[in-house]
């Protein structure tokens, strides 16, 4: 049963029956997850806490069968054909032969949420589409011209004539207090770094982070070592790896907590990776130490899902809502990186491939209300200039749909007063050499982290202290920004 005719052009935009009935063969799930429960009754589950309703479903037979799951599961009962076939018998004729139709589906619990959001999404369309096409009737019965509607005077129009809203979906005065009173909406994540945390007002929010910077500038290193962070102070995290296997995430992660304990003897993500047959007891007494400290803290909540040329914003999709469902939370992600996830049409250009990737991860955190940190690399283009938001641009829409941008460059990287173009290129030149020649020598190197865009908070730079030998970031205390530093000056 239909609720309107719908010509061939209109039905793919804004209609999709398929994914309605596949996301209702979900709920009859019968096998049992880990936490003994069936499948599809916690699918159920997840699609409302996901925000889908009834109404959201555009077909009426559809929104029955969810209606008739709502009213079962709300009165304590399992969701399952009996009992749906029995709700429904006199409200559908030919209920079984249509539930029978929907089962024989392929059923698939990690598609639910993803199901969840594109009923949601078509019906949000819908919507739109409506309160469009009344306010050009009204707009034409009033004789209002087009070039009227753009410039915005029918904003009243439009705020009288949306009336297709129903009771159950326009919010009141106490959902909108609940809304913004919610813990959700404040729940956030310290970096470890608190010159970053300050700037961020305290750590990472739901939203898409981008941190961006040259070749060899610890982009990875920071993120992964703020990811570590998390884990340890019990969040979950997931690192998707487009280049580094998960021993040589491991390896760095071992190498920064080797530093940390004892300077004297840490080894290098290299040495940890080619063994131990060379090292001394001290040595191998402090990495035992180590991965005991990584496997107790950061092992437990994080988790490294390594590709090659296979991830795509699906995957990663598909993956947060296989971890919800086994874990009951909803992961912090990290994605390395960006311009490596696989394109998802071939036939696209590497700029809309990407437009639609960081898009699409822009969406996964709002949906899951989470941080989701995405590495991009820069081209050589910027290794003279300092970090800005031009450097974003080639990489597709990272500028315009992330929440946060930060950008990682040389504390020297600022312009001085009075100095030169030519000259200013030639102390670059010379300041990048040392600080290369520096980090070989296992010495520290001061990074600005500069946050260029914070859709919901402050901008500012935070100065922080790199040790590339050992992947290791600290806070650098008593140094003003763009301050020369000497080695001296920092301890080792």
């Amino acid at each position: 049963m239909s609720n309107a005719n719908i010509s061939p052009s209109e039905a793919p935009a804004l209609y999709d029956r398929e994914t309605e009935q596949a996301l209702l063969s979900i709920l009859f799930i019968s096998r049992r997850a880990k936490d003994g429960k069936p499948e599809g009754q916690a699918a159920y589950i997840a699609t409302k806490a996901a925000g889908l309703k009834a109404n959201h479903f555009y077909y009426q037979d559809n929104r029955l069968i969810y209606e008739a799951a709502e009213k079962i599961f709300n009165g304590g009962e399992m969701i399952d054909l009996a009992a749906i076939t029995q709700e429904l018998k006199n409200k559908i004729p030919g209920i079984i032969s249509l539930l029978t139709l929907i089962t024989q589906k392929e059923a698939f619990s990690d598609n639910a949420l993803r199901h969840a959001q594109r009923i949601i999404d078509l019906a949000e369309r819908r919507q739109i589409e409506a309160q469009g096409k009344l306010l050009a009737k009204n707009a034409a019965n009033m004789d209002i011209s087009t070039e009227d509607i753009k410039q915005g005077t029918l904003l009243a129009m439009v705020e009288d004539t949306a009336t297709d809203k129903t009771p159950a979906t326009e919010p009141t005065c106490y959902d909108i207090m609940q809304m913004f009173s919610a813990e959700q909406d404040s729940r956030h994540y310290p970096t470890g770094l608190k010159g970053l945390d300050k700037i961020l007002d305290g750590g990472l929010y739901a939203g898409l982070y981008i941190v961006g910077a040259i070749s060899s500038l610890g982009k990875t290193t920071l993120c992964l070592q703020i990811g570590d962070y998390i884990a340890a102070h019990g969040q979950d995290v997931l690192v998707f790896s487009l280049e580094m296997s998960r021993r040589e995430l491991m390896a760095k992660s071992l190498s920064r907590i080797m530093a940390q304990k004892d300077r004297s003897h840490a080894k290098t993500t290299r040495a940890i990776l080619q063994g131990q047959k060379k090292w001394n007891a001290a040595e191998q007494s402090l990495l035992a130490d180590s991965i005991a400290e990584y496997a107790e803290s950061v092992g437990q909540h994080l988790y490294i899902s390594v590709g090659m040329g296979d991830i795509t914003p699906d995957t990663i999709r598909a993956a947060t809502i296989r971890h919800y469902m086994k874990t009951g939370n909803y992961p912090v992600i990290i994605i390395d990186y960006v311009q490596i996830l696989a394109p998802s049409d071939v036939k696209a250009t590497d700029k809309q491939n990407m437009d639609k990737a960081v898009l699409e991860l822009k969406r996964i955190s709002r949906d899951y209300n989470t941080p989701v940190i995405g590495i991009s690399s820069f081209n050589r283009d910027n290794y003279t200039a300092p970090v800005n938001m031009a450097a974003f641009k080639e990489s597709g829409s990272l500028e315009y749909s992330s929440d946060v941008l930060i950008g990682l460059q040389y504390d020297f990287m600022e312009p001085r007063e009075g100095e030169r173009k030519e000259a200013r290129a030639a102390r670059i030149e010379q300041d990048t050499k040392q600080a290369i020649a520096a980090a070989k020598e296992g010495k520290p190197i001061i990074i600005n982290a500069k946050v260029l865009k914070n859709r919901n908070g402050s901008k500012g730079t935070a100065i922080m202290q790199f040790t590339p030998m050992f992947n290791y970031f600290e806070e650098v205390d008593g140094l003003l920004h763009g301050e020369p530093v000497k080695t001296e000056q920092i301890p080792l």
